[in-house]
């Protein structure tokens, strides 16, 4: 728990994610969750979902197939899509992950996650490049093994997924700085092709980032050649 909150505010955030399970005061809490978020910013957005996947039992059969907790598992899934477009989203989505994994290997936990809330596959790449960039080696490590074979099923099913600029650019710095992934060459020009756009695309976030000046220059050069 950070000291960056008013030691109240953790209090009523987990009192408030724990009536989200009573029927009667869902709809109170819901509001007073979301503008009480929003009041207190990033932190308070990062303990919410610690305490909503804590509070979830992930490999639940119950929970599965929604006779459990469906409502968690809805508001869950309605904050990640929100949050997942915010550009500190990968800042801070590990540090959720990383305190609510206990016993499980981080794959059979975001396996369990995965199955259990249906989420979309741009969101799943999106949340595994946020442990892909953990500070904690071993959990960025595994993160690394998952986003592989996450990018290997985007490249399978073929079907073109949009990503944010500030999310492009991540996967492509976490592709140059992991030799394991660069070399995964057809499926990084698939991830590249189809996020091309009317709208140019801005390459100043690879150069922050840290990629080399050639790799900047072959992605612009794909970038030319589909526009």
């Amino acid at each position: 728990m950070s000291s960056s909150l008013n030691h109240a505010v953790y209090i009523q955030i987990k009192a408030l994610v724990q009536n989200l399970s009573n029927k009667k005061s869902v709809r109170n809490a819901k509001n007073e969750l979301l503008s009480l978020v929003e009041l207190s910013g990033t932190e308070a957005r990062r303990y919410m979902l610690t305490c909503l996947f804590e509070s979830l039992d992930f490999k639940d059969p119950k929970v599965q197939n929604g006779s459990k907790d469906q409502t968690k598992t809805q508001f869950l899934v309605q904050q990640l899509t929100l949050w997942s477009s915010h550009s500190n989203f990968l800042d801070y989505f590990t540090q959720v992950i990383e305190h609510s994994l206990q016993k499980q290997s981080l794959s059979e936990y975001m396996n369990d996650v995965i199955k259990c809330l249906k989420l979309s596959l741009t969101l799943q790449i999106t949340m595994i490049l946020s442990l892909s960039l953990s500070p904690s080696l071993h959990i960025a490590k595994e993160g690394i093994q998952i986003l592989k074979t996450k990018l290997r099923e985007y490249f399978e099913v073929g079907k073109p997924l949009q990503f944010s600029e500030n999310i492009l650019s991540s996967l492509l710095y976490v592709i140059r700085n992991n030799p394991e992934v660069e070399e995964m060459s057809e499926e990084i020009k698939f991830l590249i092709e189809t996020n091309s756009s009317d709208k140019p695309f801005d390459f100043k976030p690879l150069f922050v980032r840290g990629l080399e000046n050639h790799i900047v220059a072959e992605v612009i050069q794909i970038f030319s050649r589909i526009e």
